[in-house]
């Protein structure tokens, strides 16, 4: 194998406060990389470096290719800033990039981005806008896009993340059908779906290369799971902030959903769905990529024009009654794919 990508003590600014690195890291042309490490140890970090062509504050970064192909939050992001710049109106979502332009924009159609579009079950997709699409449609179509692509390395930060069991399934397979000769860096937290192609493993820990070598998937998993219980740091939870929310009725439902329908262009999401959810009641609200899992859950955060054309009832509030979309938001925690991509903006953890 030739040399590809050489880091030679290289350290890059994270924020105004931390810096990673600095790292040294050799990889060489068609090597499968696995690389681990605990939250914020840098892994995605060490990804963006490669990915922008190896800027550093110190040391040196040399040998990156120029078509580093990358499936990743960041990438996903980058992608609907992109659409939000060229397709900035009213009626933006109904507008911009296909899913047939968007696939065919790194490598035009050929027989295997056919195959990946069969397998993924991707081809009713395929005259949608890119920002019509679900978490989990979206990530097919992203996966799909960079494997079927020329590139001589391919970076994949969580692939997995946001599809279902079966496309999990599909893009594993898929993997070790079609990666071929690429040079591959893969970060994954589920081990256990850690694919049998992969040779090498780089373990990150505080900004550090804290291993890196060869390393069969089996092996990886058992020795992984003894550098984590050994670096077990868990701390207590902070005590949480004084809260002014008003208080809910014990014995009003939260959330009313009535003979609700939804419809975008000529998909039909709900017909005539209802649902109570009561205090103290746990809900798991699963279904296949595309079924509308997070348009469901949009209802209820108001982040849905729907639910003023429905008749549901969120916390006591009637919506479309002339109530404030914060009196729904207080009383809800939130975290999603979603959220991440629509709330941006400059802060502190705390606030």
């Amino acid at each position: 194998m030739s040399q590809l990508v050489t880091l030679d003590q290289a350290t890059v600014t994270v924020s105004e406060t931390r810096t990673f690195g600095p790292i040294s890291w050799q990889i060489e042309s068609g090597q499968k990389w696995f690389i681990a490490g605990r939250n914020g140890s840098g892994k995605s970090v060490l990804l963006e470096l490669i990915e922008r062509g190896g800027r550093v504050l110190a040391g040196a970064a040399s040998g990156i290719p120029q078509d580093v192909v990358v499936v990743s939050a960041a990438a996903h992001l980058a992608l609907i800033d992109r659409e939000r710049r060229q397709y900035d109106g009213p009626d933006d979502k109904l507008e911009g990039t296909s899913v047939a332009d968007l696939l065919t924009e790194l490598k035009p159609v050929d027989t295997v981005l056919t195959e990946l579009i069969r397998r993924f079950q991707l081809q009713p997709l395929l005259r949608q806008r890119f920002r019509q699409l679900s978490t989990g449609e979206t990530k097919k179509v992203l996966f799909v896009r960079a494997l079927a692509s020329e590139c001589s390395m391919l970076m994949l930060d969580e692939p997995l993340a946001g599809l279902d069991a079966t496309s999990q399934a599909v893009a594993l397979g898929s993997l070790a059908d079609f990666v071929g000769d690429k040079t591959v860096l893969l970060v994954l937290n589920d081990w256990a779906a850690l694919p049998d192609w992969v040779d090498h493993v780089a373990y990150l820990s505080d900004s550090r290369l804290a291993y890196q070598g060869p390393m069969k998937p089996a092996a990886a998993r058992s020795w992984l799971h003894q550098m984590v219980v050994l670096t077990n740091d868990a701390q207590a939870l902070p005590t949480p902030l004084p809260s002014s929310v008003p208080a809910l009725s014990a014995e009003q439902a939260l959330v009313e959903m009535r003979n609700i329908c939804v419809r975008f262009e000529d998909r039909q999401l709900f017909d005539g769905l209802n649902w109570r959810i009561d205090p103290g009641v746990h809900w798991q609200v699963s279904g296949a990529n595309g079924s509308g899992k997070t348009t469901l859950l949009s209802l209820i955060t108001g982040d849905s024009p729907h639910c003023y054309t429905n008749d549901l009832t969120v916390f006591g509030f009637k919506r479309g009654s002339g109530e404030s979309i914060w009196q729904i938001k207080q009383y809800i925690g939130y975290v999603s794919s979603a959220l991440h991509l629509a709330y941006r903006v400059s802060g502190t953890v705390e606030s």
